[in-house]
């Protein structure tokens, strides 16, 4: 089982193992994968950290609420949290990775929430060709694709940034995205957990612990490929 950690890391790390809102106040535009190519400058490491996805505690989705579920913060980094008891019983949450980009089709900043599959392919580059903020990087989605082939990552020409590059990395607020990052307390997913059984109607306590094949939670979004598809930020 890999080390619980947050924040920002290194492309050599974490070493993958069999496992693979909120309060913030700051103005940021996350960018949403399309299908086809998505062209970015890297401009931050990689920040870390672990969130459960796909939550659903009923299969009644209220209105306003995601289809696909809800995104929650996992307090594993402190020891326990509420989703891994009865009567969820859920096993380990998801690892992710918020990185800094510019989107070349607005050359503009933005946040990039991206899951194992595409860091797995940044580290390949970042080992072959150098660390992949010293060049353009495309991700290619295809979420008509077998799970393997959903993201392709191809790196472009080593160049150095622009003066406008360069301005936009200086207004990033790295700060920020380690807030993003920092993992709640488990009492803090507790309340954040009884919010969301109060909107879908849901009492925790006439509920039955769930045998492995009956888990709720943590599921994959109906359009398969990848978790990249899940609404985020999470809405609440």
């Amino acid at each position: 089982m890999a080390k619980n950690q947050y924040g920002m890391t290194e492309w050599d790390t974490p070493k993958f193992t069999k496992f693979n809102k909120d309060e913030n106040t700051a103005k940021v535009e996350f960018m949403k994968l399309k299908n086809g190519t998505n062209t970015v400058r890297i401009i931050t490491k990689p920040f870390e950290y672990e969130t459960w996805l796909g939550f659903k505690p009923s299969e009644n989705i209220p209105e306003g609420r995601s289809k696909y579920g809800e995104r929650i913060l996992s307090s594993i980094f402190h020891g326990k949290d509420p989703l891994m008891e009865s009567p969820w019983n859920l096993e380990r949450p998801t690892r992710r990775w918020y990185i800094g980009v510019i989107d070349r089709d607005t050359s503009s900043y933005k946040l990039l929430d991206i899951s194992s599959s595409i860091f797995k392919k940044l580290q390949i580059l970042n080992k072959l060709k150098g660390e992949p903020t010293g060049y353009d990087v495309t991700i290619v989605k295809d979420s008509n694709a077998a799970p393997a082939n959903y993201y392709e990552v191809i790196p472009g020409d080593k160049e150095p940034m622009s003066a406008s590059d360069i301005e936009l990395k200086e207004q990033v607020d790295l700060e920020d995205i380690k807030r993003r990052v920092t993992p709640p307390t488990y009492e803090q997913v507790k309340v954040r957990l009884d919010k969301i059984l109060e909107i879908c109607g849901v009492d925790a306590k006439k509920l039955v612990a769930k045998t492995s094949a009956q888990k709720v939670g943590n599921s994959k979004t109906p359009e398969g490929g990848d978790d990249e598809s899940v609404d985020f930020p999470s809405a609440d």
